[in-house]
């Protein structure tokens, strides 16, 4: 028996995770895997559900209404126009985010991600981060929350953000914090 065991450890070790992969999503698309504009996914929620670690979801630039949980490390790049050559540099426009349900934050992060090239807007709250590393880049938040409630544009609990090129605008909370609300976290602007 223990030499059965010695011999299972080497093949636990060498176990590896699958290879990050770039999922598609885009309203023309048939929804049927994601992995190309012609195939990729109605929804972003659809995507998250199917996403790995470290997995790239690139939106087409069109108005999405959900409510969004990021419970997978993983990259949102918005703005692209389907069916054009994509490099780093293409994405041409913004992606819009609308909540769903005005009641709730248009995203919630809770692991490692990047959110680039997205309007984040019309929620009881645009972003909440919590317990990770988050990065927000080229985005526009705006028109969140409600006069009488403590959420706000963009908020941190616990987290380290980074947030690059962004506007941060219109949003109401209760007394304090309507752009950006940190709590017990790290928040660097560039």
């Amino acid at each position: 028996m223990p030499r059965i065991l010695l011999l299972l450890i080497p093949l636990l070790l060498n176990v590896e995770t699958a290879p990050a992969k770039t999922l598609y999503v885009s309203k023309s698309g048939d929804g049927s895997d994601g992995l190309s504009w012609e195939t990729g996914f109605n929804q972003i929620s659809r995507a998250l559900i199917e996403s790995v670690t470290n997995d790239v979801i690139r939106l087409s630039a069109e108005v999405y209404r959900e409510n969004l949980i990021v419970a997978t490390p993983v990259t949102i790049i918005g703005g692209y126009v389907p069916g054009v050559l994509i490099d780093e540099g293409s994405p041409s426009d913004y992606s819009t985010i609308e909540s769903a349900n005005e009641s709730r934050f248009v995203f919630q992060i809770s692991h490692d991600s990047i959110l680039k090239r997205l309007r984040v807007t019309k929620g009881r709250g645009g972003i909440k981060v919590s317990d990770c590393r988050a990065m927000i880049s080229e985005c526009v938040v705006e028109n969140n929350g409600s006069f009488g409630s403590i959420e706000t544009g963009i908020l941190s609990i616990s987290a380290d953000l980074t947030m690059e090129n962004c506007e941060i605008s219109r949003n109401e909370a209760a007394g304090f914090g309507a752009g950006v609300r940190a709590v017990d976290s790290r928040v660097q602007v560039i």
